[in-house]
């Protein structure tokens, strides 16, 4: 099968491509050649743009004033929303070591509404919803997020939910496929590439 994106060799990325590949790689735990997967091999083909993508990534993994749970719960928010299969496939397991149970996850990849027992992972799902089907917030659920994640936070959120849609839009429009033998997430309901 013919796929839209190939990601080039090492040897073919420019010193600037291949420094970005080594910080990326080291960053993830990968082998210092290897492809990246994900968005990482079409965005270090534009270094500058790829540094700044990967940089924003791992302030919103690792840095951010959110947890776990409402990171991870945007994130799937956003990929069932793009049908970012790649997306999905990569976060799932992450949502569930965050304490995401299954019925949770099942919820959110069919875009059913959710009522979580903690207040602020309900907010987390209200805003990425909101966010992804309205693209506004309303000034209630606004001023509810002020309350419970401060100002900060929700620029944060609101932050994550755009480059995590960013992510959806790169895998999708340069058909970035899933590891071989993986199952698509969303099967049928997927958008045609």
């Amino acid at each position: 099968m013919n796929h839209r994106y190939t990601s080039l060799d090492f040897e073919q990325l420019t010193p600037e491509q291949q420094q970005l590949h080594h910080q990326i790689a080291t960053s993830r735990g990968l082998e210092p050649e290897q492809p990246l997967g994900g968005p990482f091999d079409p965005w270090i083909e534009s270094p500058v743009l790829g540094g700044i993508l990967s940089n924003l990534g791992y302030f919103h993994r690792f840095q951010s004033r959110l947890n776990r749970r409402q990171i991870e719960l945007a994130i799937l928010v956003t990929a069932a929303h793009w049908q970012a299969a790649f997306e999905w496939w990569a976060h799932e397991p992450m949502a569930r070591d965050a304490g995401l149970n299954d019925s949770i996850i099942k919820a959110i990849k069919h875009r059913q509404p959710l009522h979580l027992s903690d207040p602020l992972d309900q907010m987390a799902w209200e805003i990425a919803s909101a966010l992804q089907h309205n693209q506004r917030l309303t000034a209630e659920l606004y001023q509810r997020a002020v309350a419970g994640f401060g100002r900060p936070g929700v620029i944060e959120l609101i932050s994550l939910c755009g480059y995590y849609t960013t992510v959806a839009m790169t895998l999708n429009a340069l058909d970035i496929q899933l590891p071989t033998g993986e199952a698509q997430p969303f099967g049928a309901d997927a958008r045609a590439s």
